[in-house]
């Protein structure tokens, strides 16, 4: 991971490592277009990889499975982390947290309610029940190949927006969920997506 930056930033890289090596006068491509090298990033799939990723000055990413607020430690733990490292990985910090939440928004309220209450949503959940074993699976939770499950009614869903699990309706009331109840705990990024093909359109926010 160290060498990483180093092929991006040198026309003539070599190393000799114990995994692997490269001999002298190599130009490793693609390159970055202005000599150094693009931010660099780590998945977290638990707690505490955040604070490893702020440990080595580098951004941290992660898809969100829970409300919004229960977020903040996470991130505080990162930013901390960051603010105390000396060395990091690269010739610069990316002091970034991104997070992927649900949403759906189009125009129509109805439609977007119905697509939330479609059980091929939970498909993206059951798949990292099923491999991500990093995240705590909860009892009950529907693990690939088993079927997924979705939202079972109108006032589990309403449940799952007050709380901050997901955005859905129309832009204008995605916009006040997300002011009223994501805004304040929100990270440096915050994608969001709906992983599903029960819309016949996909739109991201940053």
């Amino acid at each position: 991971m160290a060498e990483t930056p180093r092929m991006w930033a040198q026309r003539d890289y070599s190393y000799e490592g114990e995994h692997f090596g490269l001999p002298p006068n190599h130009d490793i491509l693609p390159e970055p277009l202005y000599g150094t090298h693009p931010p660099s990033w780590v998945a977290c799939g638990s707690p505490a990889t955040f604070t490893t990723a702020g440990s080595m000055g580098i951004g941290a990413i992660a898809f969100n499975f829970e409300p919004a607020p229960a977020l903040e430690g996470r991130i505080d733990s990162c930013k901390e982390a960051i603010a105390e490292c000396s060395e990091p990985h690269g010739s610069y910090m990316n002091d970034n947290v991104m997070m992927t939440n649900a949403v759906i928004c189009l125009d129509g309220r109805d439609r977007a309610r119905e697509i939330a209450l479609t059980p091929v949503r939970g498909y993206l959940y059951s798949m990292v029940c099923l491999y991500h074993d990093a995240i705590a699976e909860p009892e009950g939770a529907p693990t690939g190949p088993e079927p997924p499950t979705g939202l079972p009614e109108e006032a589990t869903l309403d449940f799952a927006i007050d709380a901050g699990y997901m955005l859905c309706g129309t832009p204008e009331e995605v916009c006040g969920s997300w002011r009223s109840r994501m805004w304040p705990w929100a990270p440096t990024g915050w994608c969001s997506a709906c992983p599903t093909r029960a819309s016949p359109t996909r739109r991201s926010s940053r």
